[in-house]
């Protein structure tokens, strides 16, 4: 039998984000498998997507307005038409395709952040209304049940065609560190000494829906005391890194705390924490947290968050109800003051996730893309 061909399509796949991530993931490890596989994108980091995956730059205005949007879709759909594929997943960009993955839920985001419905008129919002409310698509494949919850309420689609399939990490780059020295060595290029509790974030970006000011005011509402000995570490990409300064500074912890660009090197970054926050307002999965994990971090992260559907029994104790600075600063408090529970958290939550590896994801995947093809074949 010919190899099965598959186009995955997405607007931009540059950059240290979730979606290129997946994308990546997905791309490499179908052609390891055998697959002809196909990039479609309009930025693309061509060094994540090396051969034989095969990589189709798609000429078009960039920008994120919806006239912008729908012109990706119509140059992609025009390019991909010319030549069969078994298969076209869309990872939220396309208008049509047999897959449609989805990685955020804009309405319910903007809600959460902004306690109302997002305008009717937002770019991002019509296209994703337009491309959930069609029929482009046959199957949607969503990183939680969180997410799946959402789009089939909000968008009134069958929940039988939406599949959630998690995220998932790289355990050989994802694991607790081995080098005592080198993560003495990163601790203290952070300004953390070998007495303080090193806190931190990681994120692509959108400091505001991960709940950065949330973390400074929780932080800031300690005793002096307690926050005698902390140290933060606030790692991702921010078009207003001055607000965040500021606001550290208001709650009187500008000099505990530290700004830095988004990392590729990341796994270093977690080896050297001691705790690990993630207060989002709403998080269709949350690489970042399964990866602290991974790394055996405890972590405080809300029940908001698609990832905390991998956690069961004592760690969901933890979880954040709501996102709210007195909140948090009580689970701080709690893991600060008792290294035993940190511990115990981490280990029980490390065992949890263990098995979500990019290779049960990219399992997970070729098993729904071949149901699909299954029933195509018998129409």
């Amino acid at each position: 039998m010919n190899a099965r061909r598959i186009a995955l399509v997405a607007r931009n796949l540059n950059g240290l984000t979730g979606r290129t991530a997946i994308v990546a993931e997905h791309a490499r490890r179908f052609a390891s498998l055998g697959w002809d596989v196909h990039v479609f994108g309009h930025r693309i980091d061509r060094a994540r997507f090396a051969p034989p995956v095969v990589v189709h730059r798609v000429p078009c205005l960039g920008g994120g307005s919806y006239r912008n949007r729908c012109l990706f879709s119509w140059v992609c759909e025009r390019m991909i038409r010319g030549t069969r594929f078994d298969l076209i997943g869309g990872h939220g960009d396309t208008l049509r395709q047999d897959v449609l993955h989805m990685h955020v839920c804009v309405h319910a985001q903007h809600r959460a952040l902004h306690g109302a419905e997002l305008s009717p008129d937002d770019a991002a919002g019509r296209f994703h209304a337009r491309m959930l409310g069609g029929t482009g698509h046959r199957s949607v494949v969503v990183n939680s049940n969180l997410m799946k919850d959402e789009l089939v309420a909000r968008f009134v689609i069958a929940a039988k065609r939406v599949a959630v399939i998690y995220p998932g990490y790289d355990p050989d780059r994802f694991k607790p560190g081995s080098d005592p020295a080198a993560r003495e060595a990163l601790r203290a290029r952070l300004g953390a000494g070998r007495g303080d509790c090193l806190i931190g974030l990681i994120t692509s970006g959108d400091f505001a829906n991960r709940g950065v000011k949330v973390l400074l005011e929780a932080l800031g509402g300690l005793e002096a005391t307690e926050r005698g000995s902390l140290k933060v570490a606030v790692i991702g990409k921010e078009s207003r890194p001055e607000e965040y300064r500021a606001a550290a500074a208001a709650a009187g912890i500008g000099e505990r705390v530290l700004f830095l660009p988004p990392r590729p090197d990341v796994e270093r970054y977690y080896q050297a924490l001691d705790l690990y926050v993630h207060p989002a307002h709403f998080e269709t999965f949350g690489m970042s947290v399964l990866e602290a994990i991974a790394c055996g971090l405890p972590v405080v992260t809300s029940r908001v968050a698609g990832v905390a559907e991998l956690l069961s029994g004592f760690p969901r104790e933890f979880l954040l109800d709501r996102i709210d600075a007195g909140e948090l600063r009580d689970k701080l408090r709690a893991f600060l003051k008792d290294a035993g529970l940190r511990r115990r958290w981490s280990e029980e939550a490390r065992a949890q996730c263990r098995p979500f590896t990019w290779e049960l994801n990219a399992r997970r995947h070729a098993e729904h893309y071949e149901a699909l093809l299954q029933r195509s074949d018998e129409g």
